[in-house]
């Protein structure tokens, strides 16, 4: 298994956690865009996991990822389908308009461009919005074929387990598409 991070604190936590429980993992500290430390189609399989929406060079990411993988390997990305203006819409609870109840708003779905996020208690940081559609025409000229899209909704154990206004607020829209390509043998 390789394992290939750009953020240097992920790639010295991932080295760490390799010292404390040996996986067999090879750490590379570098850029998905550019990994000339990996030969041409030795990999089975690649996975990025919410990953090519924080890559300025999204393109160049897919063809290295592609270049790398064996003919029929498979690739599996990850990513976000919310624009910076997605945000819940909630108007005053008082209102007895049917166009007023609260929803998903995602202004600007279509304009591509850069800014800042933040996940939990981690200091911001930057990633690229893009439609879906851009990920799946980058992938043509790397050699792949869309396979298959997923848009994962709440499980049952999650559904089990999980407050019901938890559940209403993850089951409205969809957090992550999961695009499914094989590299075609040429």
């Amino acid at each position: 298994m390789v394992a290939v991070e750009n953020a240097r604190a992920m790639h010295e936590a991932a080295v760490a956690e390799q010292t404390r429980e040996p996986l067999a993992i090879e750490f590379h500290h570098a850029s998905i865009s550019a990994m000339p430390f990996l030969d041409d189609a030795s990999m089975d399989a690649a996975v990025a996991n919410y990953v090519l929406m924080d890559v300025r060079d999204y393109e160049a990411a897919i063809a290295e990822i592609a270049r790398v993988m064996l003919p029929e390997g498979l690739f599996v990305a990850v990513v976000s389908p919310s624009s910076f203006e997605a945000r819940w819409h909630t108007p005053a609870a008082d209102s007895p308009r049917r166009e007023d109840r609260a929803g998903w708003m995602d202004d600007d779905y279509f304009v591509r461009r850069a800014g800042y996020t933040q996940w939990g208690d981690l200091k911001p940081f930057l990633t690229f919005h893009r439609p879906l559609r851009d990920y799946i025409a980058a992938r043509k000229g790397a050699g792949l074929q869309l396979r298959d899209l997923e848009e994962p909704e709440i499980s049952e154990e999650a559904r089990r387990e999980w407050h019901a206004a938890v559940i209403r607020h993850h089951a409205r829209v969809s957090w992550a598409y999961v695009l499914k390509f094989v590299k075609m043998d040429r």
